[in-house]
């Protein structure tokens, strides 16, 4: 398994554990990731939820102002049911 994969599935264990979260990638980097043990570079993060947004597992939002904030997909999880990034954020 490689580190990104790793980091993917700390992403998913987290996200089952606290299934309202959502965060940024330097937040789920420090918060996520590192709450179960992994030490992980913004980078390596970025692309594991990267992976897991193409998956359908995650959700990427990006708000007026340009923030992204990732957080859990709801349905079945199947990467054919992502039709792309959700470009409404309602997060201020």
């Amino acid at each position: 398994m490689s580190d990104v994969e790793g980091i993917a599935r700390a992403v998913e264990a987290y996200l089952t554990a606290h299934p309202d979260a959502a965060d940024g990638v330097e937040g789920v980097t420090s918060w996520w990731v590192s709450t179960l043990g992994i030490v992980a570079s913004v980078e390596a993060t970025e692309a594991a939820l990267e992976m897991l947004v193409r998956r359908g597992v995650v959700r990427l939002q990006r708000s007026a102002d340009g923030r992204i904030v990732y957080s859990r997909r709801e349905g079945d999880g199947r990467a054919g049911a992502l039709s792309g990034p959700d470009e409404s954020c309602n997060r201020t």
